[in-house]
């Protein structure tokens, strides 16, 4: 057992007798107290740092792969995942999740889980393999086959991290989770590169796909030091399981929201129109998910933490959704007004058909990071059965609208899926926050003002945007950057309370420079506080 502060994990574990039974070691949770606010703080940073890391990453290999490859070699690709995607609900079986949200684990509780993990991903590997000549008959490409069959051996190879991870990120070791994730997707994505360079044309997506895994696990068990016993029953894990189903039933219900538009555009329009949606849809979500990804993960630990705590659980959802929405909804914004600009530099003008799908996607993009608090609510306080009947919900929703859309191609399918998310929107909220400490105004309060500054914002970029009329993209989305952040920021400040918020964000950010020490009460979370948000 080591001793440094990065071991959270083992320190965790806590000191046993001599000659104890490792199974009757347990992790409890030590990341509350008076340090809280700082260290979400803090590990909200460096999520996003990393994230940022690997949004640049991803970008600059976006570039490079659009021009190496053709439409269809990301569509034969994405037929595939289609169906991987799916096989994945079934690969963590929510036990991180699990994990994560109990206060207390034991180290036979925690192996048991491990087990339960591999042996679930060496079984859809074998599955999915089987039913890839299934793929081949539904898409009429035989090069779907080897694809399926390479992508199905992710799963057995990522099951052996589960785990690991979990504990990373309930002790909010995101330091290290950050070195890991930036590490294993550098190594995939320079795979890919050079197998583009040298004409493997859709084996290059292949080779990211393996080779990212294969090193974020590797690097998983260097970092935590935590090890599994072989394979025994532990008392409690049927309860960790029951709520791990809950949430393996949603994201199975969730499936269907999240693929089924790719799988009706590529059955009915084929493989060249499901390339620029999906990589519509990917190069709009590399910026929100890269924000809302490491802010969610930092918040899900700590609000499981103040799940027996009414008040300070919705101060900080309060401020969480103000820092999100701050942050995530002027990018959207942005992104509409600029679409045909960021798609021509990233892409290249043979993908300037996406221009318009990502358009009609930036509209639901606008107010779907702040939404994802629903699932959080539900998660952190293990109502577990509530998430799992709004994910059939949901997903019933978004599939009834992709069913609709689909008659008017990709763009149809698109526009069909903004509608449906703002009038789900409303009943949605209500459902998830019921029987929680969470109020309807919780969410609409604080997120009223980075709402009502974005839309001013991209209206007077969009003006500047028609005024200059530049032929150069790059001159144009500087200049429609420039005068889009200080509108929002004026805007920002002028409407009620923006000022005070602006001064609560530069309080954060002084705290991650180590210039302010947690204000407020012992314990107060990141977030916590501002009482213009009720």
């Amino acid at each position: 057992m080591q001793s440094e502060p990065r071991n959270a994990t083992m320190q965790n574990v806590g000191t046993r007798p001599a000659g104890q039974n490792p199974s009757d070691q347990v992790f409890k949770t030590r990341h509350g107290g008076k340090d809280l606010k700082k260290r979400s703080v803090r590990s909200g940073a460096v999520t996003i740092g990393s994230q940022a890391a690997q949004f640049v990453l991803q970008t600059g290999a976006t570039a490079v792969l659009a021009r190496l490859l053709v439409p269809r070699d990301f569509g034969i690709v994405a037929m595939a995942l289609s169906f991987t995607a799916f096989a994945q609900v079934f690969k963590d079986m929510g036990l991180s999740s699990a994990s994560i949200q109990r206060k207390e684990l034991t180290h036979a509780q925690v192996s048991a889980l491990f087990w339960i993990n591999v042996l679930a991903g060496a079984a859809l590997t074998v599955v999915l393999a089987a039913t890839a000549p299934l793929m081949v008959w539904f898409f009429h490409r035989p090069e779907v086959l080897w694809v399926t069959v390479a992508l199905s051996t992710t799963f057995v190879i990522g099951s052996l991290g589960i785990q690991h991870t979990a504990l990373l990120n309930r002790d909010m070791r995101f330091r290290d989770l950050a070195v890991i994730r930036v590490a294993s997707l550098a190594a995939g994505l320079l795979c890919a590169i050079g197998a583009a360079f040298i004409g493997l044309r859709y084996w290059a997506l292949v080779c990211n796909a393996l080779v990212n895994p294969l090193v974020s696990v590797i690097m998983l068990w260097s970092y935590s030091k935590w090890r599994p016993t072989r394979p025994a029953r532990a008392h409690g894990v049927r309860a960790l399981f029951r709520f791990g189903a809950n949430v393996t039933g949603f994201n199975l219900t969730n499936y269907f929201s999240r693929n089924l538009d790719a799988v009706l555009i590529g059955r009915v329009w084929g493989a060249g129109p499901l390339g620029l949606y999906t990589r519509a849809y990917a190069l709009l979500m590399l910026p929100i998910s890269n924000l809302r990804n490491p802010l969610n993960a930092v918040a899900y630990p700590a609000l499981s933490h103040l799940q027996d705590q009414p008040e300070r659980f919705r101060a900080y959802i309060r401020r969480y959704i103000a820092v999100l929405g701050f942050a995530s909804m002027p990018i959207a914004a942005f992104l509409f007004v600029c679409s045909d600009n960021v798609i021509d530099i990233l892409l290249g003008s043979r993908w300037i058909g996406a221009s318009a799908i990502f358009r009609l996607l930036a509209v639901a993009a606008f107010i779907q990071p702040v939404v994802s608090i629903r699932g959080l609510v539900l998660m952190s306080t293990g109502q577990g059965r509530r998430f799992f009947w709004w994910g059939i919900w949901n997903a019933a929703s978004l599939s009834a609208a992709f069913g609709i859309g689909v008659a008017w191609g990709p763009k149809g399918v698109a526009l069909a899926y903004s509608i449906a998310y703002y009038v789900i929107l409303y009943p949605s909220l209500w459902f998830a926050f019921k029987g929680t400490p969470v109020r309807m105004a919780d969410f609409f309060k604080p997120a009223v003002t980075p709402a009502i500054a974005s839309l001013l914002a991209a209206a007077a970029a969009l003006a500047l945007k028609d005024l200059l009329s530049l032929k150069h993209d790059l001159p144009t989305l500087a200049g429609c950057a420039a005068a889009f952040v200080l509108a929002y920021l004026a805007v920002f400040c002028i409407l009620p309370g923006g000022r005070a918020e602006l001064r609560e964000f530069l309080s954060y950010a002084l705290m991650v420079l180590g210039r302010r020490k947690a204000s407020g009460a012992a314990g107060a979370p990141a977030f916590e506080g501002s009482a213009k948000n009720g």
